[in-house]
């Protein structure tokens, strides 16, 4: 009798331990890729802007906005669904409702392709009939499969699974990939009859569709498949990894492609002016500057803050489940929000990769490439280490041994986001030794300080879940929360300011107009950057004292990150504007990559340009050496040389064929 209790009461762990795994990775994942659509939203708002801003209204218009608005307005919903915990009569009726709307997540990718289709093909009535049917077919199917072949998950959370043992689920997210297959055939076999063998001497905006629908298709083929391998492999707690990607990645694909083939037009002579969409201006990158709060301090709080009265642990009438409740919230939030921060901080990489390389393919080694370098890749291979520590369930020896590892890998993110800064106000203030050598004592006092508050003045948290640093006990003073706040009085503090803004009133002589792009560029990005710092530790702050644990730290591993990630931005957009310096003539055809920010306008490699830009760009002394002078520069004293040869060439290539020249104003 007691083996049959000791059996069911393993299975009943088993079965719990399975659920707190499935809930786990697939809240993260949902987390990671709202927080990516969100990025990618506010990252690509200028072009949007210019698009929405054509005059009339279009099909392709309408259907770009569904795509891009109707999951970020939905998603939300199946967050609520399968994040937080439900009881299973609520479960029961909600549990269909993210199915149902994300039925439309794939619609809006879906009408984006066809309508690209339907243009590039000259058109076709057939082709249209045959596409329309297609995603009729499969949407119907879509909800057929949710109204009658889905059921609720009888072990954990509130998510669906199969009635009978046909995987109609698994037809649900791949009914989509036929339909994308059907698409990228007709591109292909137009393509070959139309321009065949002679891709690349093809317009523009026929090598950028079919690029980029090209990339589109093997990244969603390549997703799908891994789906359909999650679904049939036998640990169902990781079953639905991949389900978050496949709902939402298919919608910034497709509107990355509407805004590419946009910014294609404007890069060709051909197409008459009415056709453009405004004024190509450089686009300021997306300014979300960090954040630095108190990450665990909301722990420390939750610890400390116990009632004087009969309350207190030692006491006998004390209740802990709700401390045990408010440290099992906070823990789940803060993993959420770091799977979000780095997901972002991997795109961000990825879309800033061709003007990183292009950086880095200057010649020689200066300490502005170096900490550059180190600023971005540093986090993105030391965030790993404070991921594991403190979203993956450990023993308590293990904790103890490595709670500390998540911070201390923070020290030289910080570090090296403020060597960046310190580097660009150098440049920017001639060069100066004292200056820099005061930003660099400052720099040094708060990395020491964090260093001994790290080592000297927080302990493993008692209880709950997770290896999270708390306060040492009996310590007044809030040095974990100084860790984080330590940063602000290098980056937006009165030294910093002061000097930025002293410096950019002597040189400028309130003359901002006149100034050169770079400089203008470092001193709107600058300026940015001490705002967005300043925002940021005020809504760290804001959430460290409010009274609700559980979220109190929910900002830290934004500061974790988002520091290097604007210092980079920084860097690449001081790189652009040196670029735009060197453009003598209007764009020219090139396509353009998937980045939509700080791109170069492309310049005329002509006999005259070479011979006025001879020599590599920062030939002198390298990288820092050339925006020193620069920066430093008064108004109106002209640029320096740029390596012209470093920019894209201009495109020579013919255009559409005459009896498709018409047929270009869907782009």
């Amino acid at each position: 009798m007691a083996s049959t209790g000791d059996s069911s009461l393993h299975t009943s762990m088993s079965v719990c331990r399975l659920s707190n795994r499935g809930l786990i990775s697939v809240s993260n994942t949902r987390a990671a890729m709202y927080a990516l659509v969100v990025y990618d939203w506010l990252n690509c708002f200028g072009d949007e802007l210019s698009l929405v801003k054509t005059p009339g209204v279009s099909p392709a218009k309408l259907a770009y906005l569904f795509c891009r608005y109707w999951p970020l307005a939905t998603y939300p919903v199946g967050l609520w669904v399968d994040v937080p915990d439900h009881t299973h009569e609520l479960c029961e009726k909600i549990f269909r409702l993210p199915l149902i709307l994300q039925v439309l997540n794939f619609t809006g990718p879906a009408l984006v392709i066809s309508i690209r289709v339907h243009a590039f093909t000259g058109r076709s009535t057939s082709l249209s009939v045959l596409l329309t049917a297609c995603l009729v077919i499969f949407t119907l199917y879509q909800f057929w499969v949710m109204t009658t072949q889905a059921a609720l998950n009888p072990q954990f959370g509130c998510f669906p699974v199969d009635v009978g043992p046909a995987k109609h689920l698994a037809g649900h997210f791949l009914a989509p990939l036929l339909f994308d297959c059907i698409a990228i055939l007709i591109v292909i076999v137009h393509a070959i009859r139309t321009i065949p063998f002679h891709l690349w001497s093809a317009s523009t905006i026929t090598r950028v569709f079919i690029t980029d629908g090209v990339y589109y298709f093997v990244m969603i083929l390549y997703l799908h498949v891994f789906n359909a391998f999650m679904s049939f492999q036998p640990d169902r707690a990781i079953s639905g990894v991949g389900v978050p990607l496949d709902l939402l990645l298919p919608s910034i694909l497709a509107c990355r492609l509407v805004l590419n083939l946009r910014r294609a037009v404007l890069q060709d002579p051909d197409v008459p002016s009415n056709d453009k969409f405004g004024d190509r201006s450089s686009l300021t990158a997306f300014k979300a500057k960090t954040v630095e709060t108190k990450m665990l301090d909301g722990t420390a709080v939750m610890i400390e803050s116990w009632p004087t009265d009969d309350s207190h642990p030692s006491q006998p009438g004390f209740d802990p489940i709700p401390l045990l409740i408010s440290a099992v919230q906070f823990s789940r939030i803060t993993r959420y929000f770091h799977v979000g921060t780095y997901s972002v901080a991997i795109y961000d990489w990825l879309l800033c990769l061709r003007h990183e390389i292009d950086l880095l393919a200057t010649p020689g080694v200066s300490p502005a490439k170096v900490t550059y370098l180190l600023s971005r890749y540093w986090p993105l291979i030391a965030h790993i280490v404070t991921m594991w520590v403190q979203i993956t369930d450990h023993p308590v020896d293990v904790c103890a041994r490595t709670f500390k590892a998540a911070l201390f890998v923070v020290i030289p993110s910080f570090a090296f986001a403020a060597s960046v800064l310190t580097a660009r106000i150098y440049a920017f203030t001639g060069c100066n030794r004292a200056i820099a050598g005061g930003l660099a004592a400052c720099m040094l006092v708060v990395s020491t300080y964090q260093t001994w508050a790290l080592v000297t003045q927080v302990t493993l948290v008692p209880f709950g879940d997770g290896c999270y640093p708390v306060e040492r006990p009996g310590s007044s003073a809030k040095h974990l929360s100084g860790f984080f706040f330590a940063p602000l009085v290098f980056d937006s503090d009165c030294l910093a300011t002061a000097i930025f803004a002293c410096c950019a009133v002597t040189i400028l002589k309130f003359r901002f107009a006149q100034a050169s792009t770079f400089t203008r560029v470092f001193i709107r990005e600058g300026a940015a950057y001490f705002v967005a710092i300043s925002a940021v530790n005020l809504t760290n702050a804001a959430m460290s004292f409010q009274p609700n644990v559980a979220i109190s730290g929910v900002i830290v591993p934004l500061s974790m990150l988002f520091p290097n990630i604007l210092a980079c931005r920084l860097v690449l957009n001081l790189r652009s504007a040196v670029s735009e310096s060197a453009n003598l003539n209007p764009p020219s055809g090139l396509a353009a990559s998937t980045n939509v920010h700080f791109q170069p306008k492309v310049a005329s490699t002509s006999s005259t340009s070479r011979n006025r830009h001879s020599g590599p760009l920062f030939a002198d002394e390298s990288f820092i050496t050339m925006e020193d002078s620069t920066l430093a520069e008064r108004p109106g004293t002209g640029n320096r040389d740029v390596d012209v040869e470093m920019l894209p060439r201009r495109s020579t290539s013919s255009r559409w064929p005459d009896h498709q020249r018409d047929d270009r104003t869907w782009v």
